[in-house]
């Protein structure tokens, strides 16, 4: 469930300055496997192309997992927020995903 993902992101963030490069790893990790239950249980009554930023996003970050971990701080505390505001759009009781537009990039 997003509230409870975002929450430990919450978290994680007034605590950013006592994280290791493992936990952010290992964060980051969690985050992205919500993205993907998301993407396949919310997610799966949309047409594929329209989900395809969601889809390039996951890929993109999970191949970039190692360097999102060696971020510094300020860095890293501007990728946790971008997660939690996208995860907030999903935290709605019935989310209305007709105004999500794709990612330009």
């Amino acid at each position: 469930m997003p509230s409870k993902m975002t929450a430990e992101i919450r978290q994680a963030r007034n605590g950013l300055q006592w994280m290791d490069y493992d936990e952010r790893i290992e964060l980051v990790s969690r985050i992205l496997s919500e993205l993907r239950a998301i993407r396949r249980d919310v997610l799966d009554r949309i047409r594929a192309g329209k989900c395809i930023w969601l889809d390039t996003l996951i890929a993109r970050a999970s191949s970039e997992l190692i360097q999102i971990g060696a971020v510094d701080d300020v860095e890293f505390q501007l990728v946790l927020i971008e997660f939690e505001k996208l995860l907030g759009i999903f935290d709605a009781p019935d989310p209305d995903l007709r105004h999500l537009l794709p990612t330009i990039h």
